[in-house]
């Protein structure tokens, strides 16, 4: 068994192979202010990667949508059957583990964002019928983007329909990131005008 310490330094072409290649990883483990990774890809190798200057940033798209919360709402706890629809650059989309749309469930998708495919794994952690979906993105992901979620406000017989995405980097990480910025808003964009275009 090999153990390797390191700062971010090493992490922009970690996450580079991991979030591509999800069958080489197992799982991470948080504590505090370090995030300790473990990854099989040719023996077994633990990572310490150390998170201590970190910088948040909130990504967020509104969109106004002529249809009720309830359907709203459940259009989204039925996305497998939808996901495709939803964007051209998704893939695949499916219920891992519970119930559609409830708390503790565990919802897997594959998506195109700046040219790359994206494996994703997402655990329901706050539910609120009609209103309110939180989710914690998996290993790799939550590296960089911990949480994210899906917020229904009524108004005036329509409804607004908000994504939210939260980061965390080091300053290392936000220059890796300034390049794909751009790409996930506009694919975050044109996903809450394609949902206002189903649902109207």
């Amino acid at each position: 068994m090999g153990v390797i310490t390191a700062n971010t330094k090493i992490l922009q072409g970690l996450l580079n192979f991991l979030v591509k290649s999800d069958e080489n990883y197992t799982k991470t483990e948080e504590r505090g202010e370090t995030d300790h990774i473990r990854i099989y890809p040719k023996g077994y190798i633990q990572i310490h990667v150390q998170l201590n200057k970190r910088m948040k940033m909130i990504i967020t798209d509104s969109v106004e949508i002529k249809t009720s919360p309830e359907k709203i709402f459940e259009w989204l706890t039925d996305l497998p059957n939808h996901y495709k629809e939803w964007h051209p650059d998704h893939v695949a989309c499916s219920w891992l583990k519970g119930e559609p749309g409830k708390e503790g469930s565990i919802l897997y998708s594959e998506e195109y964002i700046h040219g790359d495919l994206h494996k994703m794994k997402f655990r329901l952690t706050r539910i609120e019928p009609a209103k309110r979906i939180d989710y914690h993105i998996l290993f790799p992901m939550s590296i960089i983007c911990p949480r994210g979620s899906f917020v229904i406000e009524p108004r005036d017989g329509s409804c607004v329909f908000t994504a939210v995405l939260s980061f965390r980097f080091d300053k290392l990480l936000s220059l890796f990131f300034e390049k794909r910025a751009s790409a996930l808003r506009t694919h975050m964009k044109e996903e809450g005008e394609n949902l206002k275009k189903l649902l109207e």
